[in-house]
């Protein structure tokens, strides 16, 4: 292999090993997900104000938005609630 091409390989192995360890800080290792909520948006004048309220209302309560899902008449907004690992949940108490 000849030194340039050789040269290269080395940066791109030394970001990707920049880019995992950057990775890895950024998970939630100290939290779980501990509740999932799905919510429908309608993009119609009416209806989209009732997808909108659900959104705040969970955000207020502590949930964040993980994903989003395009539909033909919307978008479905996947939220998530983060408690600490050792903090005790609602379900819990059962096991």
């Amino acid at each position: 292999m000849k030194k340039p091409e050789q040269e290269k390989l080395d940066e791109l192995e030394n970001l990707i090993k920049t880019q995992s360890k950057d990775i890895r800080k950024l998970k939630r290792t100290d939290e779980r997900l501990t509740e999932v909520k799905f919510v429908n948006v309608q993009f119609d004048v009416k209806k989209y104000k009732e997808g909108e309220g659900v959104i705040n209302d969970a955000i207020r309560d502590g949930f964040e938005i993980r994903r989003d899902f395009q539909t033909e008449s919307g978008v479905v907004v996947c939220l998530g609630k983060y408690k600490p690992k050792n903090q005790k949940t609602h379900g819990d108490d059962e096991k």
